[in-house]
């Protein structure tokens, strides 16, 4: 539903709050509260299935919310088309509808890939004469792609164009950081985060504080989110002055122009600036195990998304490889989950993940077998680099580490005088680090050097995850494209080793989510030091041509 001043609309907000809207899904109907997020209310009814892969058909269901592309947008409502689950609010009755099954096309290419293996596209044989007619067949069969777009074109026709000094793409701590040393030193600055709402991860870990009953929180648990929504609560201080602009959307890219597009609820601003700040931070990739891709293996982000909804239920267990995944663990433990944490030491015990349409177990490398309902994630987090990297911002694989790292300077600055990245997604850990790195990055571009030093004190060692982890052959790098590390292995033996190449002999990374899910993996499984990521290009989001071409010769 849009915001809107009319009359109208505050008439039926009014009203809506004291209905209980219906959801029918497949001829079976069942109630929720007015306003809850669809994908919530599905998930509490054990819908987590939404569509299938586009070469084998397997169930694939939303794993992190976080990644705005492909796999959310695969609800069908009717009267309202394609949306996306999780913003799409449900204050009315809706009927729903999910992405189709898998077609003639991808069952002949899971059935072509035991004869030609990853790359059969690539095949000499396939590319010529008859071979050649029925591999386009093959692959035109088997785009089981949907439209991807939630703007109806009158929103489109609206674009709001905005100069700003300094923008801000990321709303985390370390975005906070850079906008209250830019409103201290006197500068104007436009911050983009997608949620609306200033904080990033802290947002999601006080959602979970404040769902839980007082008495299951731990009073140490409670201290640390206290003191990281201090942090927030700094950095928010920056919008009161005026001199500041919060836009809720989403950031789709940088043009030459130096002019950033965000899609928002209501149409496209094009913001035009001087110097860009990317702090977009990072996010978890899916553990290499067997089954790593079924319904219900869910990131920490994710999963504390449906427990603050109390969506979460039935076993669930943490794979944990990290400090923040072990806190937010217990706090969805507080909320009531069922939820057993395992720590970074106990990662090699889990052999795979069992299902069918959706988890239903793991099992361990002694032979135990538990059976679950949730497989919740929390690996290692790698940066967030699409956007800043389309920039011009380097980043290399660090195999030492197990990690991405970005080539920026100490305070964030790159080669580029105008482009600056902040935060994890240069490769930091620790978010209170990502805070003073943000604010030192805002007194750099303040030309306050003093202050700019006396930050990057407080700012700590960047650290990395160890030896790398184990991975089986059969788990998904790519779930878009279905690719496996037994692809991986397969291009290594022919001699295919360069992260571009892969990308071409596999498909890996050019399905719907355009790397977002898989970039890291695939980084992981070549583990060469050095390796550079595949080009990512614009546009990062779908981005319809309406809305670019709205903007014409008045964005110059």
């Amino acid at each position: 539903m849009k915001r809107s001043g009319d009359s109208q609309y505050t008439y039926y907000a009014y009203w809506s709050a004291f209905l209980v809207p219906s959801v029918r899904v497949r001829k079976v109907s069942f109630e929720v509260e007015s306003g809850t997020p669809l994908d919530v209310a599905l998930y509490k009814e054990g819908l987590t299935s939404y569509r299938s892969s586009v070469k084998f058909g397997r169930p694939r269901g939303i794993a992190d919310a976080s990644v705005d592309y492909g796999d959310n947008l695969c609800v069908q409502v009717t009267g309202e088309g394609l949306v996306d689950p999780t913003r799409y609010r449900v204050v009315r009755d809706v009927e729903v509808t999910f992405g189709n099954r898998a077609t003639a096309g991808s069952r002949m290419s899971g059935r072509l890939r035991r004869f030609f293996g990853a790359g059969f596209q690539n095949n000499l044989f396939m590319r010529g004469g008859v071979g050649w007619d029925v591999t386009r067949r093959v692959i035109t069969g088997s785009a089981n792609l949907e439209k991807i777009s939630h703007f109806r074109p009158p929103e489109l026709s609206k674009v709001e164009f905005l100069k700003v000094s300094n923008l801000i793409v990321g709303g985390g701590l370390a975005g906070l950081g850079v906008a209250a040393a830019l409103d201290a030193s006197g500068r104007d600055f436009a911050l983009v985060e997608s949620s609306g709402v200033p904080g990033g991860r802290v947002e999601i870990a006080r959602r979970l504080l404040n769902a839980a009953p007082s008495t299951y929180a731990t009073d140490d648990d409670s201290a640390q989110v206290s003191s990281l929504l201090r942090l927030v609560e700094s950095g928010s201080a920056a919008f009161r002055s005026g001199r500041g602009r919060l836009i809720e959307g989403t950031f789709c890219g940088f043009y030459e122009e130096k002019i950033g597009v965000v899609l928002c609820s209501e149409g496209a601003i094009a913001v035009s600036f001087d110097n860009i700040i990317f702090a977009n931070g990072r996010r978890s990739p899916v553990p290499l195990l067997r089954g790593n891709d079924l319904p219900g293996v869910i990131s920490i982000d994710y999963a504390a998304r449906l427990a603050a909804h109390r969506a979460l239920r039935g076993k669930t267990l943490l794979y944990s490889e990290d400090k923040w995944g072990s806190l937010v663990g217990r706090l969805i433990a507080a909320c009531g989950a069922d939820i057993e944490e395992f720590v970074q030491s106990d990662r090699a015990k889990i052999a795979s993940i069992l299902g069918q349409r959706r988890v239903e177990a793991v099992v361990f490398t002694d032979g135990r077998r538990k059976p679950l309902s949730n497989f919740v994630y929390a690996t290692f987090r790698q940066p967030a680099l699409e956007l800043p990297a389309q920039a011009g911002v380097g980043y290399s694989w660090v195999a030492a580490a197990d990690a991405l790292r970005a080539d920026v300077s100490a305070d964030g600055s790159t080669a580029l005088p105008w482009l600056w990245a902040v935060g994890s997604v240069t490769g930091l850990c620790e978010l209170e680090a990502s805070y003073h790195h943000g604010l030192a990055a805002g007194y750099a571009l303040s030309q306050d050097d003093g202050k700019s030093r006396a930050e990057l004190k407080l700012v700590s060692v960047r650290g990395g995850a160890g030896a790398p982890t184990a991975r089986s052959a059969d788990a998904f790098i790519c779930r878009c494209e279905d690719v496996m590390v037994s692809d991986f292995e397969a291009a290594a033996r022919k001699g295919l080793i360069e992260p571009e190449k892969i990308k071409r002999f596999t498909g890996w990374g050019t399905g719907v989510c355009q790397g977002k899910h898989c970039l890291y993996n695939g980084l992981r499984t070549l583990a060469r030091d050095g390796a550079s990521p595949y080009t990512q290009r614009l546009p990062i989001t779908p981005t319809p041509f309406a809305a670019l071409a709205s903007l014409g010769d008045s964005a110059k």
